[in-house]
């Protein structure tokens, strides 16, 4: 499991870096409340590549209205944002996103089992940084 946390936080960090439209000097990263990068590896990221992180959170359904709102006024809404896979699709089909094909090694992608989730149209649009199961009882 942790090797899947590590490799799901590296590609994370790898689109940081291809991510185009802010300050070279820092970086936006838009997450819920309880959406959370690794300290350790935003701290080394940001250590070499000279950036600050931003990290801002929102509640979910605050981050869909403000990704709509931002992207539908040609405004991007932070560097990095934390998307549901059931908006892949509306997102892709609008071209809000950048495609991440070239900036993610394919050996990297390939390790990422839920990386085909967040494709639309053959482009790579998000990878996964964490994973959750919901799961409700009825007694």
């Amino acid at each position: 499991m942790k090797s899947m946390t590590f490799k799901a936080a590296l590609v994370a960090a790898t689109l940081f870096s291809t991510v185009p439209g802010q300050a070279a000097d820092q970086l936006s990263v838009l997450l819920p409340p309880w959406g959370t990068l690794p300290k350790e590896l935003t701290d080394e990221f940001a250590a070499k590549q000279g950036v600050e992180l931003d990290t801002q959170t929102l509640g979910w359904d605050e981050i869909r209205t403000k990704i709509v709102t931002s992207m539908v006024a040609n405004t991007a809404p932070a560097s990095a944002t934390e998307v549901d896979w059931s908006w892949v699709g509306q997102f892709g089909a609008a071209g809000w996103y950048q495609p991440l094909n070239d900036g993610i090694a394919e050996d990297v992608l390939a390790d990422v089992p839920t990386a085909s989730i967040f494709s639309y149209d053959g482009n790579v649009l998000g990878v996964t940084y964490n994973n959750d199961f919901r799961v409700m009882i009825y007694n």
